[in-house]
């Protein structure tokens, strides 16, 4: 979040708004500390804009490992890595 974006995220959660912010969400730890309080008080939800969380993609992926049961009894999925992007072969 710039300098100036700020005046504008900081107005909207005041008012009650909640944010969703494109990156960075902060020049530094302090701005972004400063806007998670900003955002607690007012009772409204501070997002980074995390496209990839709602990707179809993603979603797909989570609908798979819900429903894998793993090989010896585990059957909590720590870690999934993946690419988004065209293949190269």
């Amino acid at each position: 979040m710039t300098t100036f974006n700020w005046g504008f995220v900081g107005a909207g959660m005041i008012a009650g708004k909640h944010v969703l912010c494109e990156k960075p969400l902060g020049m530094n730890a302090a701005q972004v500390q400063e806007a998670i309080a900003v955002s607690e008080a007012a009772g409204v939800l501070f997002v980074e804009a995390s496209w990839n969380r709602w990707h179809p993609r993603t979603q797909r992926i989570q609908e798979v490992v819900q429903s894998v049961r793993h090989p010896g009894g585990v059957d909590e999925t720590t870690r999934v890595n993946y690419t988004l992007g065209n293949a190269t072969e």
